[in-house]
């Protein structure tokens, strides 16, 4: 019997490469996401420290120019604030996607895996059978070669 060849071979490594491709761009996205998480974390932390600081400042503030730019720069720590959750958010999104890619990318080769393996078994199957069929024979032969020195086939 021939050896075993996968003739989808070349498309099965096709989708391996593009499987591994999806997976190294999901870990990218994951990590840009994580990145621009913090930084939305942080700069909420940010807003409450202002808040604070303002807080405190608005207490002991000895004219209105002082509590002004309290006031603008907590506004700036809003916005840098509001800024870091929409980069996030979109961040998230871009995962997302890529972790949809990767899926995909991983049922399509999966898919190629499970016909290469009822391929590969049909294969063996295939063997199994030509080797019982030379064995039967093999028995078959025997059996006449006895029967034929004992000499009860004229």
């Amino acid at each position: 019997m021939p050896p075993f060849k996968f003739r989808a071979q070349p498309v099965l490594e096709i989708r391996k490469r593009a499987e591994e491709a999806a997976e190294r761009a999901l870990a990218h996205a994951e990590g840009v996401w994580q990145q621009a998480e913090a930084a939305r974390t942080q700069a909420a932390r940010d807003v409450e420290t202002a808040l604070e600081r303002a807080g405190k400042a608005s207490a002991s503030a000895t004219h209105a120019g002082e509590l002004t730019w309290y006031r603008n720069w907590i506004t700036g720590q809003q916005r840098l604030a509001a800024d870091r959750l929409r980069v996030a958010t979109e961040r998230r999104a871009d995962r997302d996607r890529a972790q949809a890619v990767a899926e995909r990318a991983r049922r399509e080769r999966m898919a190629l895996d499970k016909l290469r393996d009822r391929a590969w078994r049909a294969h063996l199957e295939g063997e199994r059978r030509a080797e019982q069929k030379d064995l039967d024979m093999l028995g078959t032969l025997k059996h006449a070669a006895a029967r034929h020195e004992a000499g009860g086939d004229e």
